[in-house]
């Protein structure tokens, strides 16, 4: 509940000085922003209760980076809609390309989150 509380209030003063600044588009950012805030201290006290880490924690940043380049990179594309299409076609044949490897990082996070779930039952 406190991660919920601290992210809607600094969702809310983020929100009160950057729309006014930089108009409504500002309170995604802020939003993603805040959410960003919430899983960080949603995963501090995971740990604290489960005494270690459950996620691999260079992945999720790396895909965390990841998401937060693409909107970045979205939002700047908007205007052009061609460009946009494209990178997002091309973004897609790359996973239908290396699906074989998706499927590995996922079956991995798969396995340990059901080594995780064996340890809390043993």
């Amino acid at each position: 509940m406190a991660a919920s509380v601290t992210a809607m209030l600094l969702n809310l003063g983020l929100n009160y000085v950057f729309i006014r600044r930089y108009g409504y588009a500002a309170a995604a950012y802020t939003t993603l922003l805040c959410y960003m805030v919430q899983a960080g201290i949603d995963y501090l006290a995971m740990r604290k209760v489960a005494r270690h880490s459950v996620y691999d924690m260079k992945f999720v940043g790396a895909l965390s980076l990841g998401v937060v380049a693409a909107a970045l990179l979205g939002g700047s594309l908007y205007a052009y809609d061609l460009l946009r299409y494209g990178l997002v076609l091309a973004l897609c044949a790359l996973c239908i390309w290396q699906r074989g490897r998706i499927r590995q990082a996922l079956g991995g996070l798969i396995e340990k989150t059901a080594d995780t779930e064996e340890e809390k039952t043993e």
